[in-house]
């Protein structure tokens, strides 16, 4: 925007917005004034593709673009991966729009999507990255349980409504969208999935020549939400056609996994044990196991929709480095693909989640009565360490998140003798961290998104695959005789810890807000204060990532070394806060004691009184340890099983002493 166009509305005393569904939404926390929509955090870093999208008309005070009103302000309803929310089909008793529904509640309807999808694909035919007829593909993760799958078909009319062809791809893993993209020259995709979250949730993901839209951009997430709100109230006819392409999507799907493993001969009649959590992933797994010949034993593998990622998946086991079963060990709260490891044989296994786009493997450590979890980073490590022992490419880069351990990129840089580079969370960022001429070894996230590059119809295709991920890491672990102490403790390993608040109001920890300058003020007094107790000569100091300026990011280092950090941020996929520590062992008790007193203000002062689920929780705690099963809990609280069960899960990973008794009774 020009100078002279920020200086007139800031001359303006009173810009309202036009009406109440427009002041009550999304912009709720904006000052009804032109100084706060320009001071908004952010606002100054306006691209000018967005500037180009619409023109700010004024008349007597008011500005009447409500589209380029959304722009200006920075209004966005995209998260980490896309758009996700717990799934709602009646109307509203209380009559609000689905937009309104969306951002006070996190209700993800069928009207949502479709406009949403449909706003989606009018930005790439104004950007002309589409024409009229073209295709748009289409898949989902099955979680569509509803009669008639709602949200299955306002996909593939928001498509339709655009004008394009919507070519569905069936139930399918989320790799299998922009890989079939590459084959079939298809330019855009939609992908209906909530990904790890519970069954009660659902989402969407959207592709752009194989990548995942970003926020910025003519046809990013700011752009999308604007064209959301100019489109809420329009009534379309669907012009465009349908085809059903699900085998070929499928049958690519598979190959493209086969055709990619170097060592088949090592696989064949490998045992291993798959927990697909119920999800995109059972029947492509087994299908792509039973053609390189392993032998195989499932768990979670019988999805009907209510149960993706229910008992079983990553996110169960996100933050656990292994699960004793030694005779002193509870295994009753063990997730059943771990006490199914420890009944059999299995030494190995691997672990998906709800759309098939992340991987954890399992390990059995006989000698140490222990089944060990082996997430992203130590997976990503093996991968970069033996890729580069075949490969020699040019410019070779290994890239992570925040979210990794601070260990990692010290013991790659070492083991395959290349360059790290750390970016934001989220597996885009890890695809645009890359440099020009640099090529990507491995693209990693703790989380078990691992990215490694493939080619697809003879175009390179970046994209978490962890069918794929899971054998590759197993044929490069059995060709190079890795021993089981090696496979669980590869590198000398640092602390990971994540403490999670849920049911929060994200718009009380944003760069500016009170808690956010007062989780700065903690870190800053108590490592001091720490650091003096415990003899450690680092410095501390904030850093601001311009992907995600509403993180809060503090690094410690040592003579030029980052030898720990906490990071505090929304989560882009759910109603939660985090905040994380990563640091070397030595230095655990500083940064624990640290993030355990945020987490505890952060439980005061975060949780969202407006939703309902709030109040039940805070009565759940009252009767935990009174009630002996689900169903007596299910009686007392009169929540619907689904809901239940996805409300217990957040309460497992955020109340650490209540853990074991929330998953015993789940």
């Amino acid at each position: 925007m020009r100078t002279s166009d920020k200086l007139r509305l800031l001359k303006q005393k009173n810009v309202y917005f036009i009406d109440s569904w427009y002041s009550n939404n999304v912009l709720e926390n904006l000052d009804k004034s032109a100084a706060g929509i320009l001071n908004y955090p952010v606002f100054k870093n306006l691209s000018k593709c967005v500037i180009d999208i619409a023109k700010i008309k004024e008349n007597k005070g008011v500005v009447k673009d409500k589209t380029r009103l959304v722009l200006a302000s920075r209004a966005r309803i995209f998260g980490t991966d896309g758009i996700r929310g717990v799934v709602e089909i009646s109307p509203d008793e209380n009559g609000r729009n689905f937009i309104q529904r969306f951002s006070q509640n996190s209700k993800f309807t069928p009207e949502l999507l479709e406009t949403t999808v449909y706003s989606f694909c009018e930005l790439l035919l104004l950007n002309g990255t589409l024409k009229k007829e073209d295709k748009v593909l289409a898949g989902d993760d099955g979680r569509d349980y509803f009669k008639g799958k709602p949200f299955l078909s306002a996909v593939l009319s928001g498509i339709r409504k655009a004008g394009l062809t919507a070519v569905y791809g069936g139930v399918v893993p989320t790799p299998a969208i922009p890989l079939y993209m590459a084959k079939a020259g298809i330019k855009a995709g939609v992908d209906l999935t909530a990904s790890h979250n519970p069954s009660n949730q659902n989402g969407v993901k959207f592709f752009v020549n194989g990548l995942k839209v970003l926020p910025e951009g003519p046809y990013g997430d700011y752009a999308i939400t604007a064209f959301l709100y100019k489109n809420m109230k329009q009534s379309l006819f669907e012009t465009g056609k349908y085809l059903d392409e699900n085998s070929e999507v499928k049958n690519f799907f598979k190959a493209s996994i086969v055709n990619n493993i170097p060592y088949k001969k090592e696989l064949k009649n490998f045992k291993i044990l798959f927990d697909p959590a119920n999800g995109a992933g059972v029947f492509h797994g087994k299908e792509v196991f039973k053609k390189l010949g392993l032998k195989v034993t499932s768990v979670n593998d019988k999805p009907i929709g209510l149960n993706i990622n229910q008992g079983g998946g990553v996110a169960l086991l996100e933050g656990v480095e292994y699960y004793k079963y030694d005779r002193g060990s509870n295994t009753k709260s063990y997730p059943a693909v771990i006490n199914k490891m420890i009944k059999e044989k299995h030494i190995f296994g691997l672990v998906l989640d709800g759309d098939a786009d992340r991987v954890y493997l399992l390990v059995k450590n006989i000698a140490r009565e222990a089944v060990y979890v082996i997430g992203g980073d130590k997976i990503s490590y093996f991968l970069a360490k033996y890729i580069m022992r075949t490969k020699r490419p040019a410019k070779p880069v290994f890239i992570n998140t925040v979210e990794s351990d601070v260990m990692t990129n010290t013991a790659v840089e070492k083991a395959a003798g290349i360059k790290t580079r750390i970016v934001c969370v989220g597996d885009k960022w890890v695809v645009q961290g890359l440099k020009k001429g640099e090529t990507l070894i491995v693209g990693a996230e703790e989380s078990g998104h691992s990215i490694v590059p493939v080619k697809a119809a003879g175009k390179i295709v970046y994209t978490g695959n962890g069918i794929f991920v899971g054998l590759l890491c197993l044929s490069y672990l059995i060709k190079n005789n890795v021993s089981i102490d090696e496979i669980c403790r590869p590198f000398e390993e640092g602390v990971k810890k994540t403490y999670y608040t849920y049911l929060i109001d994200k718009k009380l920890f944003q760069r500016g807000s009170k808690v956010f300058s007062n989780d700065r003020k903690i870190i800053k007094a108590e490592f001091k204060k720490l650091a003096k107790k415990y003899c450690l000569n680092g410095k501390i100091k904030e850093k601001i990532y311009k992907d995600e300026p509403d993180m809060l990011n503090m690094s410690v280092t040592q003579n030029g070394v980052i030898i720990g950090m906490i990071f505090a941020r929304n989560s882009g996929t759910e109603t939660k806060t985090s905040i994380n520590i990563r640091c070397k062992a030595t230095h655990k008790e500083i940064f624990s004691g640290i993030a355990a007193k945020i987490a505890a203000f952060h439980s005061k002062v975060l949780k969202d009184p407006r939703n309902p689920d709030t109040s039940k929780e805070k009565y759940i705690l009252s009767v935990i340890n009174k009630v002996k099963s689900f169903k007596e809990l299910k009686l007392k609280t009169k929540m619907e099983e689904v809901q239940l069960k996805a409300l217990l899960y957040g309460m497992s990973k955020e109340y650490f002493s209540l853990k074991e008794k929330i998953l015993s009774i789940m």
